[in-house]
């Protein structure tokens, strides 16, 4: 049950969590910033991961958002590390928003991402660089593969092989 406001009895509010998209570049940015500089926790990395969020995106990142209406009310970035391992970035809501059940359904997608494919982490991120080289290759294609396989079709792709491929081009 909600009121008018689409606040629901309990106090959290509606939101639905998306992917990144380049136009809520600044929505991302606007969230962010203010409790980096409140909190003095600005570095330059930051600065770098806000205006060209699609490089971490590209590097095997995801960039989540909570939306409530039309409006992003909150956003994390997921980092995946390697086997096992990933590292939740940025996690940021609106005040308005907070203490409304954002922040909670952001962490809720943000550990759902890491197993949405049912790998392991790193298993996903490995599955991540080799689909960025061979887009035909499909999650149930590397959930199938040891983390030896896909390490070699990554090679295979890279051109540098076990020697099992081509050699150079004579």
């Amino acid at each position: 049950m909600t009121n008018e406001r689409g606040v629901s009895v309990d106090g959290t509010v509606p939101v639905e969590i998306i992917d990144y998209e380049e136009r809520y570049k600044q929505a991302l940015e606007d969230i962010s910033l203010p409790w980096l500089l409140e909190y003095d926790l600005l570095e330059p990395v930051d600065l770098e991961m806000l205006a060209e969020p699609h490089r971490f995106v590209a590097d095997g990142g995801r960039v989540l958002l909570a939306r409530c209406g039309e409006e992003i009310v909150g956003m994390v970035m997921v980092e995946l590390q390697g086997e096992g391992q990933c590292e939740l970035l940025k996690l940021g809501v609106r005040e308005a928003y907070r203490d409304r059940g954002v922040g909670n359904a952001l962490m809720e997608a943000a550990l759902q991402a890491a197993r949405d494919a049912g790998l392991s982490l790193g298993k996903y991120r490995a599955y991540l660089a080799l689909s960025a080289l061979d887009p035909t290759v499909t999650q149930a294609d590397a959930g199938e593969m040891t983390m030896g396989e896909i390490q070699q079709c990554i090679d295979a792709c890279e051109g540098h092989g076990s020697g099992q491929g081509q050699q150079g081009s004579g």
